[in-house]
């Protein structure tokens, strides 16, 4: 199912629709970071944070395709963002859901390419097929913007560090267990490798475990991707590992709110998050789960339909932007603004900038 225009209709799951009111948010805000300074160069983006009112309608004739590769609420809430943007910047919205299915999206590709959009922006789901898509988007003359991918071809890539802040996550548990006079025994659940953000935090956990001499009693791959499997999982290493097992660095939000529920007053192990989803954002704030490293999915929408704008106007992206994550404790969840509020509250400026040797995302304004 998809939607064309830019109306005021939200995307939900399975190419449901919903409405703003009546959405769950899972993002992080991101601070200017200090010291960055504007790009310039080849790859700089001219015009940088220049966005035209929505009332002047400057790209009507241009026409964002945004294909859902899975129902999850992150994904959800990044194409609220790529299509809020696109309205804010007149141009049309169209839309397809992949269902979480390889050959599902690449058919959604190829009928994106045969409306003509004029630029296709999505999450890849098996990198060597999506490449054949690539070209034949190219071939038409469309850019394809994505996040988290690496396909040779793509005009850019909206990624986030997801290797480094599994690595620095595991170090920041370790810390912690090692400040209680614990050797840090840990179990790593991790998710779907085919999935870039996952493999990579995968293989973080991993290096992460190693580099801060953790113990790692128990890995598992939930290949079920669910809450009820996760939980799962977190009561076989409860009946296996008990009190002797003191933390459980879940892949995602969801899995570390089934670990939470497997939590009791004989097996209590410390427990984290990646995403910043809003039940785990509550969790943090009330000691129920330790820390959560945020994404912030709808400023990562908007932001890709506005690198979309300026390469439909003429200007130049980098291949690869950065959208960093922002760590949440107990001491600043509580005042976490996440997708809801910039759904609503959408910047008023984007630019593209380099800081750490790094082209990252940065807003201004909401």
């Amino acid at each position: 199912m998809r939607k064309s225009g830019s109306g005021s209709t939200r995307l939900a799951a399975g190419g449901r629709r919903w409405t703003a009111g009546a959405l769950v948010a899972a993002a992080a805000a991101l601070a200017v970071m200090p010291g960055a300074a504007s790009a310039t160069g080849r790859a700089t983006v001219r015009d940088a944070g220049a966005r035209p009112a929505a009332t002047r309608h400057v790209g009507r004739h241009y026409t964002i395709g945004f294909i859902l590769a899975s129902p999850v609420s992150a994904l959800i809430d990044m194409g609220n963002g790529v299509q809020g943007e696109a309205k804010r910047l007149g141009m049309g919205f169209d839309y397809e859901s992949a269902s979480f299915s390889s050959s599902t999206q690449l058919s959604a590709m190829s009928s994106m390419i045969a409306r003509h959009v004029s630029a296709i922006i999505t999450s890849p789901l098996v990198t060597k097929s999506f490449e054949t898509s690539i070209e034949q988007a190219k071939k038409a003359g469309i850019p394809v913007l994505v996040y988290d991918g690496s396909d040779p071809g793509l005009t850019m890539d909206m990624t986030n560090a997801d290797y480094q802040a599994a690595y620095d996550m595991v170090g920041y548990v370790a810390k912690h267990l090692r400040s209680e006079h614990k050797p840090c025994d840990i179990a790593l659940l991790q998710g779907l490798p085919v999935v870039p953000a996952l493999g990579n935090r995968d293989k973080g956990m991993v290096a992460g475990a190693k580099a801060n001499h953790c113990t790692v009693l128990g890995t598992q791959v939930d290949t079920a991707d669910t809450l009820s499997s996760a939980a799962t999982i977190a009561d076989q290493w409860k009946s296996q590992f008990g009190s002797k097992l003191e933390a459980i660095i879940p892949y995602n939000d969801g899995a570390a709110l089934g670990v939470v529920s497997a939590v009791s007053s004989s097996f209590n192990p410390v427990v984290v998050g990646f995403n910043g989803e809003p039940q785990n954002v509550k969790d943090v704030a009330a000691g129920r789960l330790w820390e959560d490293y945020a994404l912030q999915n709808t400023i990562m929408g908007e932001g890709l339909a506005w690198a979309a704008y300026q390469v439909l106007t003429g200007h130049k992206v980098p291949v690869t932007v950065y959208s960093p994550y922002v760590l949440l404790t107990k001491s600043n969840a509580a005042s976490y603004k996440g997708d809801t509020y910039f759904l609503a509250h959408p910047p008023k400026s984007f630019s593209i900038i380099r800081y750490k040797g790094q082209w990252q995302l940065k807003y201004s304004g909401s």
